[in-house]
């Protein structure tokens, strides 16, 4: 992540959250925003930077990995791609179960999708911590917020070409493949583009009560812009 995100990570409103996650028992963040926009890459920073910056070790889960078992692909992540994820198409209950277990200590084992290799049945082991970050699509949906606890919901956004441009790499020099097998081609992946945005556009967004909310709101040069919500 360039330094700009590692910036950000670092201001005095970051430094809030990571001394809440030091000092109290448990704590969930959740993270969300539009496919594309940069979730993984963003958790990723958050994780090392809690640990480098204040020992705190973190458990990461995604929602990716709880795509309903009959929605699922042998290949591809979906058997269908026909219309646009939508947040029924995730089993929050299960994140929910999963995020508890790893609260209270427990090992959690789940299914995994490895993008280019498909499905793979309990391929990730997720240890216990007292922090946890869970990130994915519509995480401050009615679906999400009903099951999910919540201490703080980080959303990122960013204009539509960026978030398009972001996908284009992704899935050409990721290796995802369709339905059949065969690897997706340039078509496919406008075709996503389109079907990502319209789902992002297209559901309720609620908010997650008793919970801190943040937009981080990125631009074209890469500027990251927090605002407490």
């Amino acid at each position: 992540m360039n330094s700009k995100s590692s910036s950000v990570l670092r201001s005095p409103l970051f430094e809030k959250i990571f001394k809440r996650i030091q000092t109290e028992s448990a704590c969930v963040i959740c993270i969300t925003g539009a496919s594309g926009v940069g979730k993984s890459t963003f958790v990723t920073e958050l994780v090392k930077q809690a640990a480098a910056l204040y020992g705190v070790e973190s458990t990461v889960i995604s929602s990716d990995h709880f795509l309903r078992k009959e929605l699922r692909g042998s290949i591809s992540f979906r058997n269908n791609y026909d219309g646009p994820l939508t947040p029924a198409f995730f089993d929050f209950e299960a994140i929910s179960a999963a995020v508890g277990a790893l609260l209270s200590g427990n090992t959690v084992t789940i299914d995994g999708y490895e993008r280019g290799h498909g499905w793979r049945s309990s391929a990730l082991t997720l240890r216990p911590s007292k922090s946890v970050v869970c990130e994915g699509l519509f995480l401050d949906s009615i679906d999400a917020v009903s099951m999910l606890p919540c201490d703080t919901l980080i959303k990122l956004t960013a204009p539509q070409k960026v978030i398009a441009e972001r996908k284009r790499r992704r899935e050409i020099l990721g290796g995802g493949k369709m339905p059949s097998g065969r690897r997706r081609t340039t078509t496919d992946v406008e075709r996503e583009i389109d079907s990502t945005q319209k789902a992002y556009e297209s559901y309720a967004k609620v908010a997650q009560p008793n919970c801190t909310t943040i937009e981080l709101q990125i631009d074209e040069r890469g500027d990251w812009k927090p605002m407490i919500l």
